[in-house]
């Protein structure tokens, strides 16, 4: 019998769509960073080396945790992290970058919430590709 082949997108996504709020940050963390383990074991060591700061971060909303890596991705000059993420989540991002949707649809919607964007993706209208979600053309 032939052994499952490891699909980090699978388990990424797994992770997202978890109960598990520590589970759902390290998810989004790994698919804002772009990062794919070639294997559970990596999958495992990242998750056990994230997990802290998941915690501190798990009172937030997946939306306002979103908005931090967004702004990161779009405005960090270095290497950030969730520690980046801990240390930005609490600024007003309204003001800052002028209330940005997460993704404008080619229908002119403007999505802000985790929730919608989870329902977009599981519908296949949306994907995430190199820090930014795209809609499916």
């Amino acid at each position: 019998m032939s052994k499952k082949e490891f699909n980090p997108k699978e388990k990424i996504l797994q992770y997202i769509t978890s109960t598990d709020k520590v589970a759902q940050i390290i998810g989004l963390f790994l698919r804002a960073k772009n990062t794919l383990p070639e294997n559970q074991e990596q999958l495992n060591r990242i998750y056990a080396r994230h997990v802290r700061k998941a915690q501190e971060l798990d009172c937030y909303s997946n939306a306002k945790i979103i908005r931090a890596m967004k702004y990161l991705i779009d405005n960090a000059d270095y290497k950030w992290t969730l520690e980046s993420v801990l240390k930005c989540v609490d600024e007003d991002f309204d003001n800052l970058e002028g209330n940005e949707p997460i993704i404008i649809l080619k229908d002119g919607e403007q999505i802000y919430s985790i929730e919608r964007i989870k329902q977009l993706e599981r519908e296949g209208r949306i994907y995430y590709d190199k820090n930014s979600w795209r809609e499916v053309l």
